[in-house]
């Protein structure tokens, strides 16, 4: 979601919302159709991914454990270059932006018969970084439209997770922020009560008195090269999905 001061028209992106969020401003609004449920689905269809994990049952923690530690047995300055032969495409429920192709499907590319936990840190990984590609295609095609994206603010479930939040920083090369108190939806459910009964003067008078600090996620720049060439592979695979779905339009008969 992103505010412009003016209507920016973007193909595959909803809006401009004239007001939605703040007066004198106009939303656009972009978004991957699952996410949260996409790492699930990942995680559920694994053999090792019923059985809930380290000793506090929390099977994220569990994977995110394992990714560190597969990293320093080979010697690798960060678990994300685990994935170096891995790629997943997170369109398992159509593409709602850019594309707006509700046809669009889930791919991955270097699956092997490996059933072990360490194969499903890795698909996990995968995933995370590939939705964290398809933000980044959502951000390109608003950037090029006319909007002036300077960081990235992130709330909700899934940023209770070092590693999306970090992946998401590094893929998009920009700095992420994630609000340090919690539960941030409700938060801004207070900030409209606030408003609404005049204990501040606007929404927004009412965000910048509640809103309170953040954590800063800059993206580490050793990482940069090895997501440039993973979201290309992310672009190739998009592609090829189209081409294969194209060549199979002819009749079969």
């Amino acid at each position: 979601m992103a505010l412009s001061p003016g209507p920016i028209e973007v193909p595959g992106v909803w809006g401009p919302y004239g007001g939605a969020v703040l007066p004198s401003t106009y939303l656009a609004e972009g978004g991957i159709s699952a996410s949260g449920a996409l790492v699930d689905h990942i995680i559920r269809g694994h053999p090792c991914g019923g059985g809930g994990g380290g000793s506090d049952g929390n099977i994220y923690k569990r994977l995110e454990e394992c990714l560190e530690e597969e990293a320093r047995r080979e010697k690798l300055s960060s678990p994300s270059l685990l994935t170096r032969h891995l790629h997943v495409y997170p369109d398992f429920h159509g593409n709602r932006s850019p594309l707006a192709d509700s046809h669009m499907t889930g791919m991955v590319c270097g699956l092997n018969l490996d059933l072990s936990e360490r194969s499903l840190a890795l698909t996990y990984l995968a995933t995370l970084q590939a939705l964290a590609y398809g933000t980044r295609q959502i951000m390109a095609h608003m950037t090029r439209a006319g909007h002036a994206l300077t960081s990235v603010l992130m709330c909700g479930g899934l940023c209770a997770s070092d590693l999306y939040v970090q992946t998401h920083a590094d893929a998009l090369g920009m700095e992420v922020l994630t609000p340090q108190q919690q539960p941030s939806v409700l938060l801004g459910a207070a900030m409209l009560g606030a408003a609404a009964s005049g204990r501040h003067a606007s929404l927004e008078a009412a965000a910048r008195a509640m809103g309170g600090p953040v954590r800063r996620w800059p993206p580490r720049p050793e990482v940069k090269a090895f997501h440039d060439k993973k979201y290309q592979v992310f672009l190739e695979m998009q592609q090829h999905q189209k081409r294969c779905r194209e060549a199979m339009k002819a009749p079969l008969n």
